[in-house]
């Protein structure tokens, strides 16, 4: 009876060292958890502290801005680019949670051209900012900003990648420019600007306001040329952080009042070669064209129709719209195509012609 007491007594004891060993074991796992959690909370404090320390070196607390301007019938020549450099390193893609207005975009074809545009619908983020746009343009006296989705697409995307892979620049971390961007979203413009801002999501209702203070984004924003505009914002971090871009286009061209002489002829490009840096095609324009008389009205393929025409009578055109006096037609076109007008009275016909160059 003692044996088997015994035996049961030493069994028992088994039982409680290896239970003992188990809950040690669960306790030790549970510690190197804990450790683990710890030091990545650590490595977040200190990567936000180091967040801090980048805005603080910045114009305004929590904002950082940057604002470039090109004028493509200069062939893309900078009209002032300011804050350049990047800041790499701020943000590490790791742990980044993405709270912004997210959704899939949708593509929208032309059944004419067969161009394809994404779109996104505004967020209530992006409405405020636009709203801001607007309001400051309006107290200037100036033109109100159409909302061009296809450029909010752009411009959101921008913000994104900015935000996803800690840079903060108008070109990408492959040297894509925004006007790049604009152009592989099937967007034609004669130009384009862009402002851009990082800031804490408690100053992101000022973010007009801190452009403002600064020469090159209120220059942007006060530029009469514009006549659409696309903004995009993606925050990080819990919503923390918020990355802005706000890109501004020029669609249209406008010439008033201009003469021309009895038994003379004039050029105009509808698609400038000399400015393209991509741009789909064929593209569309709407043309609204007033006169004194009649001109007779030509679509051709190149200038060099319109110089043929003039040096050796040699006429090639694309299309014979008529004699007209007034005008309101949309034209497709493609790379190089412009308009020839030929005045056959024997008085000076003055017009006006605005070319706006259309996508969604």
């Amino acid at each position: 009876m003692k044996l088997v007491i015994k035996g049961f007594e030493i069994q028992n004891l088994m039982v409680v060292i290896i239970l003992s060993l188990v809950f040690l074991s669960v306790i030790f796992w549970f510690g190197l958890k804990l450790s683990k959690i710890t030091s990545e909370l650590e490595n977040k404090t200190n990567e936000l502290k180091l967040l801090k320390e980048k805005f603080d070196q910045l114009n305004n607390n929590y904002v950082s801005l940057n604002s470039s301007y090109y004028d493509l019938i200069e062939r893309i020549r900078p009209y002032f680019k300011l804050n350049t450099e990047r800041q790499l390193g701020i943000f590490s893609i790791k742990n980044k949670t993405n709270i912004s207005f997210l959704e899939i975009p949708l593509t929208v074809e032309d059944q004419v051209t067969k161009l394809k545009f994404y779109i996104v619908e505004p967020s209530e983020k992006e409405l405020m900012i636009l709203n801001d746009i607007n309001k400051v343009r309006r107290e200037h006296n100036l033109t109100i900003l159409r909302l061009n989705k296809a450029v909010s697409f752009v411009a959101r995307s921008h913000s994104k990648d900015m935000a996803e892979r800690s840079y903060f620049d108008h070109e990408t971390l492959e040297g894509i420019t925004f006007q790049q961007r604009l152009a592989n979203n099937s967007l034609y413009y004669l130009y384009a600007g862009e402002n851009i801002a990082m800031l804490d999501i408690d100053f992101l209702n000022e973010t007009v306001n801190n452009w403002m203070q600064s020469p090159g984004h209120r220059a942007t924003i006060l530029n009469d040329d514009w006549d659409e505009v696309g903004v995009g914002v993606f925050c990080i971090y819990n919503g923390t952080y918020c990355y802005v871009t706000a890109d501004f286009i020029n669609t249209y061209m406008e010439k008033l009042n201009v003469d021309l002489q009895p038994n003379y002829v004039s050029f105009l490009y509808l698609f400038d070669p000399n400015t393209d840096i991509g741009f789909p095609q064929p593209i569309k324009v709407r043309i609204k064209f007033v006169s004194t008389n009649a001109l007779k009205f030509y679509i051709v393929s190149s200038k060099q129709d319109f110089k043929d025409y003039v040096n050796i009578g040699s006429k090639r055109y694309v299309e014979y719209i008529g004699e007209v006096s007034t005008l309101d037609r949309e034209v497709t076109v493609y790379k190089g195509y412009g308009i020839m007008l030929e005045n056959d009275n024997t008085d000076t016909v003055y017009y006006n012609i605005t070319i706006k160059y259309l996508s969604v």
